[in-house]
């Protein structure tokens, strides 16, 4: 059930496995000479973290069994004008996540999840893109006041951009600024749908979404710099007993 497709190829680093639960890496370079595979989709982020599998196979009988090599998912990649780079991380990359949670005074829920329990249609809005600046910056139509999307995501609803979702670094004037570059040109008309933004703190969690009952952060616990702070008469540093 799966089809081949005759190409230049790439070069990989040296393939080797250990067995101390290290994380193998694999780089392998190549042209982009696929139509299956374009500089934009990669740009894009349409291969970002997708599985990978290095095999063997006998292209006279491909219906025989394959040696696998290795298995992993696509971590950093770096392109050129025809060529591409990639990092494939081995199995072993999931081990080394960081998982549990610390304390910290902005909130670790992301706006919308379970976790922060808002309802996130009251604050979701479409618009249209009037005029072009570049891929990253863009005036619309949009009514609300500034910094109300600051944060926020947008969803391209029509346009080559049609499906992504993009997070927004400003909004300012009814002007879009993207945290990051589109991978396809923006048009005037474009159409999207947009999020209101949240910067995590304790005063936007309860001004703007009055949701301080979900808030996960800790505020009010004091910080490194009041841990390491020299104990002054006449400042907070001093506890009177």
């Amino acid at each position: 059930g799966v089809t081949y497709e005759a190409s230049s190829g790439f070069a990989p680093t040296a393939i080797d496995s250990s067995g101390n639960l290290s994380v193998d890496n694999l780089d392998v370079e190549g042209y982009i000479d696929s139509a299956k595979i374009s500089l934009e989709d990669i740009e894009a982020g349409m291969f970002d973290f997708a599985d990978v599998e290095i095999f063997l196979l006998d292209y006279l009988t491909p219906s025989n069994a394959r040696l696998i090599l290795r298995r992993g998912r696509i971590g950093m990649v770096s392109t050129g004008d025809t060529d591409v780079k990639m990092e494939i991380r081995g199995m072993m990359q999931h081990l080394q996540q960081d998982f549990g949670e610390v304390y910290a005074k902005t909130c670790r829920a992301v706006l919308g999840d379970a976790r922060c329990g808002v309802v996130m249609a009251a604050y979701t809005f479409n618009g249209a893109v009037t005029s072009v600046a570049s891929r990253i910056n863009f005036l619309t139509n949009l009514a609300q006041g500034d910094g109300f999307f600051t944060y926020g995501k947008l969803t391209w609803l029509t346009g080559r951009n049609e499906g992504l979702s993009v997070d927004v670094r400003s909004y300012y004037a009814k002007t879009i600024a993207l945290l990051l570059n589109s991978p396809y040109p923006i048009q005037t008309g474009d159409t999207f749908t947009i999020a209101a933004g949240c910067a995590r703190t304790s005063e936007m969690c309860k001004d703007r979404f009055n949701n301080m009952v979900n808030f996960r952060g800790e505020p009010h616990v004091p910080g490194e710099d009041f841990a390491y702070a020299y104990a002054i008469r006449g400042t907070s540093h001093v506890t009177t007993i």
